[in-house]
Parts: C-alpha cells; sequence; structure tokens
C-alpha cells in the first residue's frame, strides 16, 4: 500500500512549552508565558539539565535559573538586570527562590535526591537550591585559585559541573584552565590540569593541560568529558589519565592569543570553540560546537553534524535543515536532545531519530559538489548534479526561490503527473507518494512552480543558498 504523505506544519513560538511539526519531533521552549509575556523569556541561556519532566535552564543574561515545565516557566532568582545593561547585572545573594541573586550562571545540574546546583560562573561560585531556598555551597565570590571549604574556596570564571554517582562534583574551572572536584565533605581540590596555565597536553591529571575548558559531563563507565573550548577539542579523563577524544588546536593567533578552530567531519575532525557536550549509555558524544553553530556526533571514532551548517542563522522549520545560533549547552536523555540555540534565546528538543542521526553535509562540502566558484545565472543543483529545467527555468525574488515542480521532482527520482480534474499533482517514488494541492504550487506559462520554502515542508531534504554564485544546492542523501 502507498503511503499518502501530507505538508509538515511550520514550528511557531507559542509559550514555554511548543508544539512544532505534527511528527512532534520539534519542539521549542522560549520561556515566555502564553500571552508573550517578555518579562519571562529566556536571554542568551547556557546548560541545561533535564529530570523529573523538567527542563533546567541556566539562563545567563537574564542572571537566573529558568524551569520549563510543560506550559509553565517558572524563575528562580531576581532576573531581569540584564536588559538594563548587558554585561553588568546580577548580583550575589543567598535566599528564597524569590530573592536569591546570581550573576551570569553558566550550566545546571541535579542531583540524584533532587536537590539543583548551579555553576554561578560570575560569581565565580557553586550554589545549590534546595526546598525551595538557595545557598553557596562553595566560592568566596571573588576570582582566583584557592582549595579548601566553603568561602575559603576560589574560582575563576566556572563554567559547568557535573554530579557523580558517588555525590563528588567536577567543576570545569575555565579561566584558572583546570578542573576542580569538591568533596562529599565539602572540600575543593585539584582534580586534573595545571592551575592558572593554559596549554595541550595529554597524560596523568596533573600533567596535563587545558585550555577555558567548559562543559563537562560523566559517562556510565565513569569516565569524565571535557569540553576543552580553547583547545577546540574534546577531552576523557579516565584511570587518572586524560587524553584526547578528537580536535586539537591549530594555528594561534599572536594578537588574540587563541588557537583557530577549524570545521571538519570525519577521523580527523575539527572544532570551534565548543562549549558543551553529553554522553550517550553507549557512549556517543554530542557536542555544542559553538562558533560552528552545529551540533556534532562523535559515534565509533568519527564526527559528523546533525544539526546545523557552520553558519549562524535561525530556522526551525525541520531537523535537516535546522540552523543554530551559538549553541552553548546540550542534554540528551532517552531518545530526546535537547540543544541551548543561545543567540536566539531558544531551548531546541529534538527527537533522536535515525533520519538525524545520517548528518548532513558541510556547507562548504555542499558548495564544493557543484564546482561553481562564480556568480551567474540562477542554478540548482540535486546531490551535486545541476538539473536542467529545459521547460522553464527556475527563478528568484527577495523572498524565495521558485522551482518547476516536474524538473526538480522528476531529477529527485519521482514519477509526476498531473490531475486536471483536481488541479493537483502527485509525485510517486517506491511506496511512497505526495500530493501538491493548488495552495502549495502555482501555475507559470502553464507550468507548476513550487517555492523552495514549500518544497522543504514536503520533501526531506538538505539546502544551502549561496549568495555570491547564485545557487541553490539541495541534498537528499
Amino acid at each position: 500500500m502507498k503511503k499518502i504523505i501530507g505538508a509538515v506544519l511550520a514550528v511557531t513560538m507559542l509559550s514555554a512549552s511548543v508544539l512544532g511539526a505534527q511528527s512532534k519531533d520539534i519542539y521549542l521552549y522560549t520561556g515566555m508565558k502564553n500571552d508573550g509575556d517578555f518579562k519571562n523569556a529566556l536571554y542568551s541561556q547556557s546548560g541545561i539539565f533535564v529530570a523529573n519532566e523538567k527542563i533546567f535552564v541556566a539562563d545567563t543574561y537574564n542572571d537566573a535559573l529558568h524551569i520549563l515545565e510543560g506550559t509553565d516557566s517558572k524563575i528562580i532568582g531576581k532576573s531581569g538586570s540584564s536588559l538594563i545593561s548587558y554585561e553588568l547585572s546580577g548580583g550575589f545573594l543567598d535566599g528564597s527562590e524569590t530573592t536569591a541573586e546570581f550573576r551570569k550562571p553558566t550550566d545546571v545540574a541535579v542531583s540524584q535526591g533532587g536537590d539543583v546546583y548551579v555553576c554561578d560562573s560570575g560569581n565565580n561560585v557553586i550554589r545549590k537550591l534546595s526546598k525551595g531556598v538557595v545557598y553557596t555551597v562553595s566560592g568566596s565570590g571573588k576570582a582566583g585559585y584557592k582549595n579548601g571549604k566553603e568561602s575559603s574556596v576560589m574560582f575563576n570564571a566556572p563554567y559547568s559541573l557535573a554530579i557523580a554517582p558517588d555525590g563528588k562534583i567536577y567543576v570545569s574551572d575555565t579561566l584558572n584552565h583546570c578542573i576542580r572536584v569538591i568533596e562529599t565533605s565539602g572540600e575543593v581540590k585539584l582534580f586534573a590540569g595545571k592551575p592558572e596555565t593554559s596549554g595541550f597536553a595529554d597524560g596523568d591529571l596533573l600533567s596535563a593541560q587545558f585550555f577555558e575548558p567548559c562543559g563537562i559531563t560523566i559517562g556510565n563507565d565513569g569516565a569524565i568529558y571535557v569540553a576543552d573550548s580553547a583547545n577546540h577539542a574534546i577531552r576523557k579523563i579516565l584511570n587518572n589519565k586524560v587524553t584526547t577524544v578528537c580536535g586539537k588546536p591549530q594555528n594561534l593567533d599572536s594578537e588574540s592569543g587563541y588557537y583557530d578552530g577549524g570545521y571538519v567531519d570525519g577521523a580527523a575532525a575539527s572544532f570551534n570553540f565548543p562549549k558543551d557536550l553529553a554522553v550517550t549509555d553507549s557512549g556517543d558524544i554530542y557536542v555544542a560546537d559553538t562558533l560552528n553553530h552545529a551540533v556534532r556526533l562523535i559515534k565509533n571514532g568519527a564526527t559528523k553534524t546533525i544539526v546545523g551548517n557552520g553558519e549562524p542563522d535561525k530556522f526551525y522549520l525541520n531537523t535537516e535543515n535546522m540552523k543554530l545560533s551559538r549553541p552553548s549547552g546540550i542534554f540528551v536523555t532517552g531518545d530526546k536532545l535537547y540543544v541551548s540555540d543561545t543567540v536566539n534565546n531558544t531551548v531546541v528538543q529534538l527527537k533522536i531519530t535515525d533520519e538525524l542521526l545520517k548528518g548532513r553535509n558541510s556547507r562548504e562540502s555542499m558548495l564544493n559538489r557543484t564546482g561553481v566558484t562564480e556568480f551567474g545565472e540562477l542554478k540548482v543543483f540535486v546531490d551535486g548534479t545541476q538539473i536542467d529545467f529545459s521547460a522553464l527555468n527556475p527563478w528568484n525574488d527577495p523572498d524565495n526561490v521558485f522551482l518547476p515542480v516536474r524538473g526538480i521532482l522528476e531529477a529527485m527520482g519521482y514519477a509526476v503527473q498531473w490531475n486536471d480534474t483536481g488541479k493537483s499533482v502527485t509525485a510517486t517514488k517506491a511506496d511512497a507518494s505526495i500530493i501538491l494541492s493548488t495552495d502549495q504550487f502555482e501555475l507559470k506559462n502553464g507550468r507548476t512552480v513550487i517555492t523552495l520554502s514549500e518544497f522543504l515542508k514536503l520533501f526531506k531534504a538538505t539546502y544551502e543558498w549561496f549568495a555570491e554564485q547564485n545557487i541553490v544546492a539541495i541534498e537528499t542523501k
């Protein structure tokens, strides 16, 4: 029996919990109430954690903790001060859920007992929310490096934390370029790296080096994984050894003092300031590759891009063409992937499907497949092959690209039939048929044409628009 596939609904932003496509593969969380009250909106949020059907968000530039549950949104801390001053905002005050103050929190984690721990980066401390009260677990509030207990401890812009099954808390002490551990006794010790010394070296715990480590998580095997951001690498700590999973620093920029990142998939992958990562039960690693504006997947020693294309943008219509802007938080549980799309002020929930895990080609590789280097008349490529629209050429206006239906679908292997009675188009391939109605296409000189945006609602394909070359590249494989 043939399957009849209808159009997929576009994703719309409605409230704290928003339904996307009819398949429910995409949900968007903005933190706003149903009435569109922007006082509750997320603002350049970072780390995320999911527990007990709640999404905990380090709402960085609102200087607060956001808890999203269904269509409800709850704020912990006095938020909103960042709207007055982007940098100088927030505060440092313990207290109730409504009176406590944070400054640029960047990560959150929930213990097995239900306590919520927050990496309060701007205050250089670790906080805890327990039974409606916010406490300071460790840190003096001043930037520096010092071990000890409680308020005698000093961190320097700690970015992320992970809670081990035995109750220990591992902290990426970012500007101290090391990993610290908070013992169950409350004592803070150096765990790995050389404090206040950046570098890139594998080896024993105290001889290894990091450069602004950010995201940190713990795998089922007890290994600790670190997004070693300024080294553009993913590191692993196991059996008292630090190793590199993939990535490495490249050329040093003498002016900034930072190494160049890159964007390469495969066994010799490169990253660009990855800020967070998540590890599945099977050992797969999902990476928020922040300045590549993408989510990468490391599986069996090879890296692939599954969301994003290297360019910052905002596009949530489907997973094939989803675009992000500086994702800096990521979390995986079951078949759900959560991404903190930071500049777009949105947490994206995706269903992990076989289609998603296939990955997508990078923008650069898609352009290279076309072989086009200069601007010319509009060209359309499908899987690297230019389409010959002999009867009617495609064209574009400032808002869209218009594709002749028969030409593009036949190039994709569909048999195309016009139904004059119903004024519809039927495209058939293998055991699936897609019916295009009059509200999905228009007639031009007796020929049916479809906009690129409408085309993407109907077909699982990845596309890129290259304005400098005036070409559209579509990938179906």
